[in-house]
């Protein structure tokens, strides 16, 4: 009983790596269950050794063909608050927002405290006297 690889798990919709399995023995490894939307690549223990995370993504772009798309989410309240930036799979593997009264929302810019209102992200500038009375669609840019 020896240990000569690992498992990266990985998204098979973002191709982002999810967790990393490091068995006591390579047969743990064989038929091992996976999560909603997830597949595993066996990495050479030496290898998985010899590199960081962003080495070990490196190597599994190469082998897969893919690089990591579309993971970016932001977890919003219900009051349309951006709480939390979060690489996620909502689609593929089922994700949900670690924050209770949330929904993760795709977004690659949007920032804490940004505000989603009527389907936009929002910066959450603060308002000054002079802004707050020239009111909200000055604001925004529109004209009253």
């Amino acid at each position: 009983m020896t240990i000569t690889s690992v498992g990266v798990v990985y998204s098979g919709t973002t191709w982002r790596i999810r967790s990393i399995i490091v068995p006591d023995d390579d047969t743990q490894l064989l038929g091992r269950s996976l999560g909603k939307g997830e597949l595993m690549q066996n990495i050479a223990l030496s290898t998985y050794l010899s590199v960081d995370l962003a080495g070990l993504q490196s190597l599994l772009n190469g082998l897969t063909g893919n690089s990591p798309v579309g993971d970016r989410y932001v977890s919003v309240d219900g009051s349309g608050n951006v709480v939390d930036i979060h690489i996620a799979d909502p689609i593929g593997c089922g994700d949900a927002s670690p924050h209770l009264g949330c929904i993760l929302t795709a977004h690659s810019a949007a920032i804490i405290l940004d505000i989603l209102w009527n389907g936009k992200f929002l910066p959450n500038i603060p308002m000054s006297r002079v802004s707050n009375s020239l009111g909200l669609n000055n604001v925004l840019g529109r004209s009253a």
